[in-house]
């Protein structure tokens, strides 16, 4: 929700301050304003923040992304150059700092996977399988899931980072999706559809590259609309500026079609009491809490 002090804030900071630059002048671009997917140029608004932008949803393919919308030279200049030079989520850690987080194996940090491990087990994915960690940033999670068994490759699009997890945990890290291959038994993506300018490539993706039988896992910040009325602040502080698209159960069955789809929420860090994934047998659509901050969406192949 806009307020005074939370422009002030952003005020100190020089990215935010480019961002209301941006966002102003975008207005003034009609083709910024339409659907990044269908082109549709017609929305309807959920929320605003700021003052300058919007958060809409396209009726034709169910999308809710921010408008106006980065250019597509600004969204691949800015995840070379500037994304890693941001907080604990994006930088890249010290040589000691990657010392401690490897002899623990990330237990305890925020790069800590037990959860998303414990998932991928709790739908009884393949003992050894082929794993793509799609958006791997310096491997982190290739690492851990290597760790728990699988036969893990990561594919980043931040040249830097993906060179990073190369040098300094010897991980097999693609930086063009044209490198990864194909015949995985599981895809799996945190927190990075929605920084995707065409959120649907993911799934796209996942056609083209999952054996039959293998499963799209991705945790995301929920964006369901009924949400807004839960937690207004959290939900408008998970799109805007870095996440440019906001996923929700509407445009995961969308682009899931007529294959199987479960949908779960929990807060975050909340990943543990895994018996209702479990019974999913993959069949049919499964749809269990929707009214939590971060949102799983696993689709059958």
């Amino acid at each position: 929700m806009f307020s005074v002090n939370n422009l002030t804030r952003k005020l100190t900071d020089r990215q935010a301050w480019l961002y209301i630059l941006r966002e102003c002048t975008g207005w003034l671009s009609p083709r910024l304003l339409d659907c990044p997917l269908c082109g549709k140029s017609a929305n309807i608004t959920v929320s605003r923040k700021a003052l300058v932008t919007r958060l809409v949803r396209c009726p034709e393919c169910r999308l809710l992304f921010r408008i106006p919308r980065d250019s597509a030279g600004y969204t691949d200049s800015f995840y070379q150059e500037e994304y890693s030079s941001g907080g604990m989520t994006t930088h890249l850690p010290s040589h000691a700092e990657l010392g401690r987080m490897i002899s623990g194996g990330f237990t305890g940090t925020e790069k800590d996977y037990s959860q998303r491990i414990a998932v991928l087990k709790s739908l009884r994915t393949v003992a050894g399988g082929r794993l793509l960690d799609f958006g791997a940033s310096w491997g982190y999670g290739t690492w851990q899931f290597r760790q728990a068994g699988f036969d893990a490759v990561g594919f980043e699009t931040s040249k830097p980072r993906a060179r990073f997890g190369r040098e300094h945990l010897k991980l097999p890290l693609f930086d063009t999706i044209e490198s990864v291959g194909a015949e995985y038994d599981v895809i799996f993506c945190a927190h990075v559809i929605e920084h995707m300018p065409r959120p649907s490539e993911l799934f796209y993706i996942a056609r083209h590259r999952l054996r039959k039988g293998g499963l799209l896992v991705a945790f995301m910040p929920n964006g369901t609309v009924r949400r807004l009325a839960i937690d207004r602040t959290l939900y408008n502080h998970s799109w805007g500026r870095l996440h440019p698209a906001y996923i929700d159960e509407e445009f995961c069955r969308r682009q899931a079609g007529d294959r199987p789809l479960l949908l779960d929420s929990r807060p975050y860090g909340g990943w543990k009491d895994l018996d209702a994934i479990a019974q999913w047998h993959r069949k049919s659509d499964l749809t269990l809490n929707l009214e939590n901050p971060e949102l799983l969406a696993v689709c059958a192949y």
